[in-house]
């Protein structure tokens, strides 16, 4: 007689250890699968980078003059917002082969610029920027690289160019650049005659001397200078000489008068040179051009200060009592500003500090506005 029950329990039994085993391998599975993908989510992170990319830390590579030229820059400059690399005693054909190489590399070019002797061009490829100098009057390169940019470390040409991306710079030579040097204006065009003296003083400039250089004189060079586009920085005065410092086109030049003595002289400095003397007779005032007037009318910076510091003492309850803390100047017209920090007695017996803003004329020595602050 068969026990049903035993075997009713042994069929349960089989049934459970299997069960068991395929519960073992569907959770196996299940392990298994999220492992898998554990390590794909994990491999394709790294793909993409984890960490950030060697070109975000240092910038995107651009082209540098070395692999143009052939040599390593003379000088280099960096801070945080940029590094400079500098090449001298190039040439026009250095010029040339750098544009070729530029184009080789894939980059293009932005609006360009002269200024001072100064060509610069800005050099692009892709989303970088970079901005290429050429001197002129000293014949020197310069890549300037801004933040996010760095120099290459190895040639990166990918196709051959053969004609240079960059403009013919003789387009941007101005008529007073001559054999490399800014030519400025002359006191032998508007007198009519060569200088009495030409030599070099300490600092390397060539000073061209007037000997009887009138007054008359003096105004017709002024004129002359205005119609040549010429601005004054700044002057001086010491004794009967007045020392004029004068500027043309980003070039700058001085002009030495004394008005006891009557000699002129214009000092040219390096990179500078004077303009050939071509007129055979006294250059006439032009009737257009303001009449300057003489230096006698003219006071210098120090005699406007202190005519300044007389009309605050006119206002002030006990003159004496003025203390001044600090001052600025600057030139606006013919006029300088001044703004001084001073502290003087008041009605009351203590002190007060403010600040007093004045302009004075220096061709009269009048104040023109005053107010405190």
């Amino acid at each position: 007689m068969i026990d049903r029950t035993y075997a009713s329990k042994s069929a349960a039994t089989k049934w459970v250890r299997g069960g068991n085993e395929m519960l073992k391998r569907r959770i196996l599975y299940l392990l298994f699968t999220m492992a898998f993908l554990t390590i794909f989510i994990w491999g394709s992170a790294l793909g993409e980078g984890l960490l950030p990319k060697a070109n975000d830390i240092y910038g995107e590579y651009m082209p540098s003059i070395e692999y143009a030229l052939g040599r390593k820059p003379d000088e280099s400059y960096s801070d945080e917002e940029s590094q400079v690399l500098s090449w001298t005693i190039v040439t026009d054909e250095d010029y040339y082969q750098v544009g070729k190489y530029f184009g080789s590399s894939g980059c293009t070019i932005g609006n360009e610029s002269f200024s001072e002797g100064i060509l610069s061009i800005p050099v692009k490829r892709g989303s970088s920027e970079i901005l290429f100098s050429y001197n002129l009057v000293d014949h020197s390169f310069s890549l300037t690289y801004p933040k996010g940019t760095r120099p290459e470390n190895n040639a990166s040409n990918s196709t051959v160019v053969e004609t240079s991306i960059f403009p013919s710079f003789d387009s941007f030579l101005v008529e007073d650049m001559v054999g490399g040097l800014f030519v400025l204006p002359s006191a032998g065009n508007v007198i009519g005659r060569i200088p009495d003296q030409e030599t070099i003083d300490n600092t390397g400039c060539v000073v061209q001397t007037f000997e009887k250089f009138s007054s008359e004189d003096y105004d017709m060079f002024s004129s002359y200078l205005q119609e040549r586009g010429c601005t004054v920085e700044n002057y001086s005065t010491n004794g009967s000489e007045i020392t004029i410092n004068l500027m043309m086109d980003g070039f700058g030049f001085s002009f030495i008068y004394d008005r006891e003595n009557f000699i002129g002289k214009v000092l040219y400095p390096p990179k500078t040179k004077a303009e050939a003397i071509i007129t055979p007779t006294p250059k006439q005032q032009t009737e257009t051009m303001p009449t300057p007037k003489p230096f006698e009318k003219m006071y210098s910076e120090t005699e406007c200060y202190n005519i300044a510091i007389s009309y605050l003492k006119k206002y002030l309850k006990n003159p004496s009592s003025l203390e001044v803390h600090s001052y600025t100047s600057s030139q606006n017209g013919r006029t300088y500003v001044f703004i001084i920090d001073y502290s003087a007695q008041n009605g009351f017996g203590g002190f007060s500090r403010e600040k007093y803003y004045v302009i004075v004329d220096y061709d009269e020595g009048k104040v023109t506005s005053a107010y405190s602050f």
